[in-house]
């Protein structure tokens, strides 16, 4: 978890596992493309997102 005081910048790094990105199609396959990442304290209350490429 990565706290910040209102106001205050954090600047941290998100290591997303290959696996992540990848679906069950008779084994597990990587789905290329773009996939949007979202940050947030809840899944309603989202703050950041960014899109990756894989």
């Amino acid at each position: 978890m990565v706290e910040a005081e209102p106001g205050q910048t954090v600047v941290t790094t998100l290591f997303l596992p290959e696996r992540a990105f990848q679906v069950w199609e008779d084994g597990w396959r990587t789905v290329e493309g773009g996939h949007l990442v979202e940050v947030g304290r809840s899944a309603a209350d989202l703050r950041l997102s960014a899109t990756v490429k894989i």
